[in-house]
Formats: C-alpha cells, structure tokens, sequence
C-alpha cells in the first residue's frame, strides 16, 4: 500500500516536512471552509495518482506546474512488510527514481518498469492489463477523469469505451476467456482491411461493388463472347492464330515495352541536361569583359577577371564530376537500348504474322484480356463477400462470447452493490444494476457500451450513489488496491446518502481509499468523527493550503 508522499513544495501550516503518511482503509482530506476553497483538495489527490504512475498532476488543467514550478514528488510503498522508496519528478514523466529511505536516488527506471513493479507486487494475473489500465478509473479527480459519471469505466474522458470494457474484463481476469474469439475477429477485420486496401489501389481487379454491377458484368461478358465468336469465324489468319497465351504474353510484352521506352527516355533527358550544365560553366572571356566595360565604364576588368580565374578553378572541378556522370548515364543508356532492343524483338514475334504490328491485339487479344479481366473481376467479388462474411461471423461469435462473460461479471458485481445498497437509508432505493449491451450492428467488434441503472431513476443523485457502490465493490472483488473519490462524486447526493456513502467507505480495513471534503461540520457527529479520525490531511485558507498559498487563484 502507499504509506506516505512527501515534497518540499508541499507547504501547508498543518504538513510537517513536506510529508503525509498513510494507513489501510479510508484517508480523508479535510479543508476547514465549507466553501470550495482552492486549499488543493483536488491538487493533493492528483499528486497521489501521480504516486501510482498517473501523469495529470503535470498534464491536466490544474495549472499546478505553471503556478508551483517543477519539482519532486517522494513516496514510499509497503509490501509484505517491507518498504520501497520512490521518487518522480515533474520535468520527467517517462523515469522513475529509487531512492533509499531519505529518498536519496540510488537507480532510475522507466515509468512502466515502475508500473509492471507496481502490477507485480499488487498481485494483478493478468499480464496484459496495464497497472495505469486498471486503476485510473477509479481514480475519479478533478482535470483528470469525467465528470461524466455514465462514463464509469473511462479512466479520463478521450479513453476508448471498447478499450475500458477490455481493461474490466482484464481485472476481473475474465479476458483470457475471449481472447481466442478477440484473435479470429481481429484477423477476420484484417483480412477484410487488406482486401478492401487492394481493391482501392487497383492492386486486385474489382470493378463490382453491388450485385447490379454483377449483372452488368455478366451482360458485357455475354457480349464480348459474341463479339469473340463473330471474329473467330473470319478468315483472318492473323485473328485465328491468337489464343489465350498469346493475348496475355503480348499484354505482359507492352507493359515492359512502355516501362523501358520511359526508362530510355529519362536517360536521354538526364544526359542532356547534364551536357547543356557545362556548357552553362564557361567564363567570360577577356573580350566579352570589355564589351561589358563599354556600357559600365566603372567596372574594375582586372580584379573581375582575377575573381573568374579563380572561378575556372572551380568550373574545372565541376565539369570532371558532371562528364563522369555523362559517362555513367551514358553506360546506363546503352544498357537500356540493348534492353530495349530485346524487348521490342521479342514483342515482334509474340505476334502471329511476325510484323511490329498491335492490329491483331487491338482487334482481338484486347477482346480477349478484357473478358479475361471482367471473369477475374466476378472471382474477386465472390472473395470479397466471402472475406465479408467470416468478418461478420467473427464479430459476431466474439461478441456472444463476451457478452455471456461480462454478464457473469455484472451478476456477481450486483449482488456485491445489492448488499452496499441495503445500507443506503435501509434500503430505501432500487438496486443498482450493472449491464452490458451487445453492438447495435454487427459491424462492430466487441461491447462498448454500459450502464447502470437503478430501475426508472436517472437522477444525478442515485448516480452519484450508485458510482460510489460499484467502486466500492470493486475494490472487494479484484485485485485494485485503491480508489480516490474526489468532490464532484458525492455532489449530487443528498444529506442522508451522502452521510450513508462516507459510513460505507468506513468498511473497508484492508484496501485503501482516498478521498476529500470542503468541512465536516455538515455532517452528523458520527460522521464527522469518523472523517477526523480517518484523515490524513488536513487544509485551510489561511496559509493551510498544500502549497502554503493560493494567491494565483485569488485578487
């Protein structure tokens, strides 16, 4: 568990040292005011989630950096009885230092080393939930999750809602169950996706996009056959003599006869812009100077002749790099046209009379390798849809799958609520219930929606409630080691659940929960004993606040 969190900019009246220790169970932050005060209610949970590998205490919309300045937050653990000493600084998320126990640095580690160690020693099973995955969510703070309490499962309001079901799953180490159907319908969706990519680029002919497109293929099919079979009834030896191979050979031929012949011309083009460089290096000479003193009688000849010879010196240099290019285009070139050369031999006799001429492929091999193209177009629809359905079959085995498990989840998690429920104003409200719905289309991968609901009330109350009874229940049912209920959980409550929440947060001895309050002095005597006796820290406006000061907020 976290046992303390110490740093020098931590300088409230009421902290000693810049340090505050922890203990199991329920630690409370108390201001003085019933105000909203600015004390660092809200501040001080954020450096507790950065103490568990969180970043918002830098990154959120506190502006704690801007005001305070970079710093170090220390903090110490405790693990079967042994403690580790950690310590993170604001000008560098991405390491952590370990520190023996004055937190002086003895080792750096990168953040999720220190989040694995954290993972490892918390007991979490599965080894691909996140420590970050599994706790931010029930880290509920100001500037770093939403207030959006519909949104439960979110650990910050940008996070993926298919990905938070995923992290559930993960915590209740029910995940592993659907991973195998997680595996086919994320091949399947590749597969579609890589079709799908090949068919846009033109790398797979496909021209059919909807069965009427299919019909009209199939129509120009039936007329390319005619038009095949007229011409084959001619006595065009030329015609007769075309057979499929041909068709497809010459085709092959021209591409490679276009690919060489704009390989040849680029060569050419190269050289020639290569040979008018030098040409373009030449100085002025001596006369040519004088002509140009004759319109400019100021200009100094000698010393802009002094500077061309030096010039020359250069141009030198120049014209041997340029002619060795020359001469290495030129080798290209000359590769190129025997190249050439081959190509356009080979393309003469692939026809049937043997002459350089595209009538017979014009008039029948285009025919042919069209008909051709619209079979291989049919081929790849019929691929497409196949591709299509096992997407679809996949998708839908993963989320009947899943679904059967986050019910099971959901089942144990309501009798869980159901028991928190009874002590709510004796039971005086509907259980809350937790549900997951399958995808609206069956385009979608996975369950990402969520929901709990106490019968027919919506109000903001009974979720505020309800929010503290599912967090509540998963602290008892998994591996999380700690939740942190900043203000805006409770707002909605009324007196009396609010009173029956703070009663619930008591019950637990052995995890730990991190929570604030504007004063105690709203609450009953038991109530108020029982946040006094649980607290941790304690704030105030009067030079009690975290950072000793909250001028920035104030006139």
């Amino acid at each position: 568990m976290l046992v303390e969190i110490q740093s020098d900019v931590f300088k409230g009246k009421y902290i000693q040292d810049g340090k505050i220790t922890f203990h199991k169970g329920l630690n409370t932050i108390v201001a003085n005011e019933s105000t909203n005060n600015s004390t660092g209610k809200s501040s001080f949970l954020l450096a507790i989630d950065f103490a568990f590998g969180g970043n918002t205490y830098v990154t959120g919309g506190g502006k704690i950096i801007e005001n305070i300045g970079h710093h170090a937050v220390n903090f110490a653990f405790e693990f079967k009885g042994e403690k580790v000493f950690y310590s993170r600084s604001t000008e560098d998320l991405n390491n952590v230092s370990v520190c023996d126990n004055g937190y002086s640095v003895i080792d750096t580690i990168s953040l999720k080393e220190f989040q694995k160690r954290l993972a490892e020693n918390y007991g979490f099973e599965d080894e691909s939930l996140t420590f970050r995955g599994a706790v931010s969510p029930y880290f509920r703070i100001s500037h770093k999750s939403s207030k959006n309490l519909e949104e439960f499962l979110k650990g910050n309001s940008m996070e993926n809602a298919r990905d938070c079901v995923v992290n559930f799953e993960k915590l209740f180490d029910r995940y592993k169950e659907i991973a195998a159907e997680k595996s086919n319908a994320d091949d399947a969706a590749k597969a579609k996706e890589t079709f799908n990519d090949a068919v846009k680029r033109n790398f797979i002919p496909s021209s059919i996009k909807t069965d009427s497109d299919l019909a009209a293929v199939y129509e120009n099919i039936n007329r390319l056959k005619e038009e095949l079979s007229e011409l084959s009834r001619t006595n065009d030896k030329e015609i007769l003599a075309f057979d499929s191979n041909n068709a497809e050979k010459l085709h092959a031929l021209e591409k490679k006869y276009k690919s060489i012949s704009i390989k040849k011309t680029r060569l050419e083009n190269k050289i020639a812009v290569a040979e008018h460089s030098i040409e373009g290096l030449d100085s002025p000479t001596r006369e040519e100077l004088s002509v140009l003193q004759s319109f400019f009688p100021e200009l100094n000849v000698k010393k802009v002749y002094a500077v061309e010879k030096f010039h020359e010196s250069l141009t030198e240099v120049l014209k041997l790099q340029i002619n060795d290019e020359i001469q290495y285009l030129t080798m290209n070139l000359n590769q190129v046209n025997l190249d050439f050369e081959a190509i356009k031999s080979e393309y003469e006799k692939a026809l049937p009379d043997g002459t350089f001429s595209k009538a017979a492929f014009d008039v029948y091999g285009k025919k042919y390798l069209e008909l051709q193209r619209l079979y291989d177009c049919i081929e790849n629809y019929k691929k497409g849809k196949l591709i299509a359905l096992k997407d679809s079959a996949a998708k839908k085995e993963l989320n009947k799958k899943e679904i059967n498990v986050l019910d099971e989840i959901a089942s144990q998690v309501n009798l869980n609520m159901a028991v928190l429920n009874g002590h709510i104003q004796d039971g005086k409200w509907k259980n809350p219930v937790l549900k997951f719905f399958e995808p609206k289309t069956g385009n979608a991968k996975g369950v990402s929606r969520y929901s709990i609901i106490s019968g027919t009330d919506k109000g903001d109350g009974t979720e505020s409630a309800n929010i503290v009874m599912f967090d509540l229940s998963i602290l008892k049912q998994t591996k999380l080691p700690a939740i942190a209920h900043d203000l805006f959980v409770r707002n909605e409550l009324d007196a009396e659940r609010k009173e029956d929440c703070i009663k619930l947060y008591a019950t637990e001895k052995e995890k730990q929960i991190f929570t604030a309050f504007r004063s105690v002095y709203n609450y009953s005597l038991e109530v108020q004993a029982i946040i006094e006796d649980n607290r941790v820290l304690k704030l105030s406006t009067d030079g009690g606040e975290l950072y000793g000061t909250s001028k920035w907020v104030k006139k």
